[in-house]
C-alpha cells in the first residue's frame, strides 16, 4: 500500500508523462504540416521548372543561347 508521499509521485510522473505526450504529439503535427507544406513547394518548384523551356520557347525576341542562359539563371 502506497502512502500519501507515494500516490503523489505517481500522480505527477503521470502528470508529467502526459504533459510530455501532449508536447510531442503537438510537435510532431507542427513538423508534420511544415514537412507537407515543404513537398507541396518543392513539387510547384518541379512542375515550373517543367514548363520553363516551353514557356521560354515562346519568347521570339529571345536566341537559343539567351534562353539556354534564361533557364540555367532561374535554376540558381
Amino acid at each position: 500500500m502506497m502512502g500519501p508521499n507515494g500516490t503523489r509521485q505517481v500522480n505527477s510522473l503521470s502528470r508529467d508523462f502526459h504533459d510530455a505526450a501532449v508536447l510531442f504529439d503537438e510537435s510532431l503535427k507542427e513538423t508534420s504540416a511544415k514537412l507537407s507544406e515543404d513537398i507541396k513547394f518543392e513539387l510547384d518548384i518541379k512542375k515550373k521548372t517543367m514548363i520553363m523551356p516551353s514557356e521560354l520557347s515562346k519568347m521570339t525576341s529571345l536566341t537559343q543561347l539567351e534562353r539556354f542562359r534564361a533557364i540555367e539563371m532561374i535554376k540558381k
